[in-house]
């Protein structure tokens, strides 16, 4: 409520190990698309934030990362750093997330979506292996609209076909940028 209400002048909020889950991840986002937010550096690793906690636990979800990515593309986050680190956000939020870098709203300069099952598989290798959401975030890098500078995608078990994309989509930008798989 701080956040929305404008009378907070908070720039950098470390949240890590929280589990706000997706009704805090839906709050934040409100927050952050209220316009009043000067809400800079964000670090959410680690909170459960599409309903399963760090250990598999929980019911998948991803309205949280959806709400967080709609409030990206609203135009008035002025979020540069996000860190959603370790959240299951898996395909469906990889793609929410992808399509906020391209709507050319976001001011994001540093994101990372690292340990994200953003292929399927855990990190034990378990699941399906589906890289559309990966396949996304490629797409969304390469279509010249986002200013992201650096994005970490480690432990996310890409595939060398997956790990070309995103070095060929790294490339076709005008500024590369730092790009850790």
């Amino acid at each position: 409520e701080a956040l929305k209400s404008g009378s907070a002048v908070l720039t950098s909020l470390n949240l890590f190990d929280n589990e706000i889950g997706n009704d805090g991840a839906i709050a934040l986002a409100d927050a952050l698309k209220s316009g009043k937010s000067v809400l800079k550096e964000l670090n959410l690793a680690e909170n459960a934030l599409c309903g399963i906690d760090r250990r598999g636990r929980g019911t998948y979800n991803p309205s949280g990362i959806q709400a967080l990515a709609a409030a990206l593309s609203s135009g008035s986050a002025v979020l540069t750093s996000l860190n959603l680190k370790n959240n299951n956000i898996r395909n469906e939020g990889a793609i929410a997330i992808a399509e906020a870098l391209k709507s050319g709203s976001s001011v994001l300069k540093t994101l990372s979506l690292a340990d994200n099952q953003l292929c399927g598989l855990n990190s034990f290798g378990l699941g399906t292996y589906d890289p559309s959401g990966i396949q996304a975030i490629a797409a969304a890098l390469s279509g010249g609209s986002s200013v992201l500078a650096t994005i970490d995608l480690r432990d996310n078990f890409l595939g060398d076909d997956e790990t070309r994309t995103l070095t060929n989509a790294n490339k076709r930008r005008t500024t590369p940028l730092d790009l850790n798989i």
